[in-house]
């Protein structure tokens, strides 16, 4: 069965926060490792879209969330004009570590154009199911 919901935080330096805190009361996953995976990889792509997609304390942040029984996959919704998908083999300065580990931890990533913005997804595999969607 799909599942999905959609999440609507303020922006800003509390969102990243916020989001975490979302996930963790909201989903039981398979394991804990995973789940401090996913609200990693979470938290990460929420930094990047407040510091890097205009979503300041002013705008809503759109989270939204389809899991099934193999997969879930969070789709993060800014107001940036997107990038291009960076060689991503090794980070090349003090910061900018939020895509590596990105594109260390999921399953899939990537990043669309949509009107008005670009949104960030990834998914991560779940063996066994997620319970506790709301």
């Amino acid at each position: 069965m799909t599942t999905s919901t959609t999440l609507c935080l303020q922006g800003g330096l509390d969102a990243p926060a916020a989001a975490r805190h979302w996930l963790l009361r909201h989903d039981e996953w398979p394991s804990e490792q995973q789940r401090d995976e996913v609200a990693l990889m979470l938290c990460e792509v929420v930094t990047n879209a407040v510091l890097h997609g205009g979503v300041g304390v002013d705008a809503e942040l759109i989270i939204d969330v389809v899991s099934d029984e193999h997969a879930v996959t969070f789709t993060v919704h800014d107001r940036g004009s997107g990038f291009l998908r960076p060689m991503l083999d090794q980070p090349q300065r003090d910061r900018g570590y939020g895509l590596f580990i990105l594109d260390q931890l999921a399953h899939r990533w990537g990043v669309r154009r949509t009107p008005g913005g670009a949104c960030v997804w990834f998914e991560a595999l779940v063996d066994g199911g997620l319970g506790g969607r709301s």
